[in-house]
């Protein structure tokens, strides 16, 4: 049982220096997944998206492999940006937002083995960047 809960430790240790590693080094600021239960909420923040990039969203690190409900929400305060989310199931769900005009989706996902979903996101002078993913386990 102690190897166990050690084990849980040094998961939930290593995923959130990988957050925090993650984070530093793109210009994204992650939320740590805010949970109740089987729902929660993750926010992903950036001050400046221009050109491409990939992330990896944590949804739970203890929703491993499970079946999600995203609420997601996405907004601009300026220019424009494109966002791609999928699952390794190839579920995807694409969005775009432009400043004033923010953008919203609802979709089931399949998390990989540390409770993540990608998103993929294309920005053309994308300023003040807020995705809120709102989760449910099914």
């Amino acid at each position: 049982m102690e190897t166990r809960n050690r084990w849980k430790w040094t998961l939930f240790v290593v995923s959130l220096l990988g957050i925090i590693i993650l984070g530093c080094g793109t210009g994204y600021s992650f939320t740590y997944p805010a949970r109740f239960g089987d729902a929660g909420q993750v926010i992903v923040r950036n001050d400046n998206i221009e050109g491409n990039s990939a992330v990896q969203v944590q949804i739970d690190e203890d929703f491993a492999w499970d079946k999600v409900v995203l609420d997601i929400t996405m907004a601009v305060e300026s220019g424009n940006l494109q966002a791609v989310f999928t699952d390794d199931n190839g579920q995807t769900l694409s969005l775009s937002a432009t400043a004033g005009q923010p953008a919203s989706g609802h979709v089931e996902m399949e998390t990989d083995a540390r409770g993540n979903i990608k998103l993929q996101l294309s920005g053309e002078g994308a300023r003040s960047v807020t995705i809120t993913i709102e989760f449910d386990r099914k």
